[in-house]
């Protein structure tokens, strides 16, 4: 059966702050991202204190075990993790797992957060996918750290979260270099190029042999949507932070 999504940009229980949450029809997997509206940040946390405190709530509200998560330093590269354990597992900007014991956590506030999965759950990934994350192929690196899980990448299914937009993400000629040009935009109305990071996301997914069904993108925009996110280049370089979570609830493992 097909996964069955929420629409996209959605609150799932708005009060809970948690947006665009997805779940598979056999009720395995759960996933989505935290908000500023439900999961706000405290100015005087240190970045490692604020995901601490971000971990510890998002656990509360999904009524799991805080020591059950897996995360990872986040340096913008390539590196996935196949985890075996919680907690911290090293610099890297993505993790797999084949655990249903385990939950993957992501850190973003401008970047996509990318989450892939089996319909049953099995077999999940998380990817931190900026721009330099996209240009060093951490999406294809993902999608073959799952394969090696043994899963088709024609069975996965992915969403692509909410993130800074190509209205929004205007960068330099020097590093609008590096992109493909159908990721390249110019307007009479913009002073420099902008790039179209989730298309990219959404194409590199493709190549790497998913399904066009089987990808969803979340349009909402991080720089945009003041009210429900944190954007890092909107903010100058504030410290709140989202949480991407993927994981399975207990017992439903087929």
């Amino acid at each position: 059966m097909a996964d069955d999504f929420t629409r996209p940009g959605a609150l799932l229980r708005t009060g809970m702050g948690l947006c665009g949450a997805h779940h598979s029809s056999a009720g395995a997997v759960l996933g989505g991202l935290t908000t500023r509206r439900g999961f706000p940040s405290a100015e005087n946390e240190s970045a490692e204190e604020g995901r601490a405190s971000l971990r510890t709530q998002l656990a509360h509200v999904l009524g799991l075990p805080p020591e059950r998560f897996a995360w990872c330093r986040q340096v913008h590269g390539s590196k996935v993790f196949t985890v075996t354990r919680p907690g911290l597992q090293g610099e890297g900007d993505a993790l797999v797992t084949d655990d249903p014991s385990l939950g993957l956590l992501i850190s973003v506030a401008d970047c996509i957060p990318v989450l892939l999965w089996e319909v049953n759950g099995r077999r999940r990934g998380a990817a931190h996918a900026g721009w330099r994350g996209l240009l060093a192929g951490v999406l294809p690196a993902t999608v073959s750290a799952l394969s090696r899980l043994e899963t088709s990448p024609g069975e996965l299914r992915a969403w692509i979260g909410p993130s800074i937009s190509l209205e929004h993400f205007e960068v330099g000629e020097d590093v609008a270099a590096r992109f493909p040009s159908p990721y390249v935009h110019r307007r009479g109305e913009w002073a420099r190029p902008h790039v179209d990071l989730k298309t990219m996301a959404r194409d590199q997914l493709l190549e790497a042999g998913l399904q066009p069904a089987h990808v969803q993108i979340c349009p909402d925009c991080t720089y945009q949507r003041r009210e429900l996110y944190y954007s890092y280049r909107r903010d100058r370089g504030i410290r709140g932070r989202h949480l991407a979570y993927l994981t399975v609830r207990p017992g439903r493992i087929r």
